[in-house]
């Protein structure tokens, strides 16, 4: 019975133009404020490795360099909100590596009012 109402969704959703992503392609990274990694999953892993072997060295925090200057225009942004007292989420968006290994990189940022060790941020990773 599930697997019908499944179904019937699915089709509903493909007929208005909405087409999922299957949940397996976007790897899940979290990272404290100070850009450590508090949460990696397979696919953010896999894709890290691609990355890493794309870009044929590990920065200075074990992530591959365009990650880890990603991870700074990050902190640049947050360190300007903060100083503006703003601490409304954000998110960055950038692509990172060639082709045909080129990625999308997609930070939601949580700052923290009571404790910049307390911001997250979820960054999403997805082949281009």
């Amino acid at each position: 019975m599930a697997g019908l109402m499944e179904e019937q969704l699915m089709a509903s959703n493909m007929s208005q133009g909405y087409v999922p992503f299957p949940a397996s392609k976007v790897g899940l990274l979290v990272l404290s404020s100070s850009s450590r990694v508090l949460h990696l999953d397979e696919q953010a892993s896999q894709l890290l490795g691609d990355l890493h072997r794309q870009e044929q060295r590990a920065g200075a925090t074990g992530l591959p360099p365009s990650v880890e200057t990603f991870c700074s225009e990050i902190q640049d942004v947050l360190s300007d909100r903060e100083e503006a007292d703003d601490w409304r989420p954000f998110e960055v968006t950038r692509s990172v590596g060639q082709s045909p290994q080129a990625m999308m990189l997609r930070a939601f940022v949580f700052p923290s009012r009571s404790s910049a060790a307390q911001t997250r941020i979820l960054v999403t990773l997805q082949k281009a």
